[in-house]
């Protein structure tokens, strides 16, 4: 736990009174903490030291990147093919190894980040990385049906009966879970 500034000085007592400014720390040692109900905890350093979650806004802005981060992770892991043939048609200059390059690197880059907000062993951060998760991949699974609706309305009117890609396309019910 770092209770010091960048600059050695010690951290301001308290903001707000929503947390101890003092004990600031980017990960907890003791476990998975709220900070919403127990105010008396240090608070969260979000990422980057000079980044304190120091009041209800700040911690509410904490919560809502947290779950932006999480969901931009699972949303770039999901299109990684399509995003990768996109890359690859718009920088004609890159070779296909540079593309796969850079998305891996924006990949470990989402993920880490994404694991150094869970290691501040904040409920209410964790819950955030979750609940992003989950968007994310609803926004997944929302897009391959709505890919599968598209084909199963594109074979309907480009396809003839004794055609086993319209056959197949048929029997997916894209409304099924919805």
């Amino acid at each position: 736990m770092n209770m010091h500034g960048h600059d050695g000085e010690p951290l301001p007592k308290e903001t707000d009174g929503f947390c101890d400014r003092a004990m600031a720390a980017s990960m907890s040692m003791g476990g998975f903490e709220t900070k919403t109900w127990h105010r008396e905890y240090g608070c969260v350093i979000f990422i980057f030291h000079s980044w304190v979650l120091d009041t209800p806004v700040k911690f509410a802005a904490g919560c809502l990147g947290s779950a932006l981060l999480a969901c931009s992770f699972r949303l770039t892991s999901g299109f990684k093919a399509a995003l990768q043939q996109q890359l690859c048609t718009y920088c004609r200059c890159c070779s296909r190894a540079v593309v796969e390059a850079l998305l891996a690197g924006v990949l470990a880059l989402l993920g880490w980040l994404v694991m150094l907000v869970v290691m501040t062993c904040c409920v209410e951060l964790f819950a955030s990385c979750l609940l992003g998760t989950m968007l994310g991949q609803y926004l997944l699974a929302r897009n391959d049906w709505e890919l599968i609706k598209q084909k199963k309305e594109r074979a309907k009117d480009h396809v003839s009966d004794s055609d086993t890609c319209y056959t197949e396309l048929a029997t997916v019910d894209s409304d099924a879970c919805c």
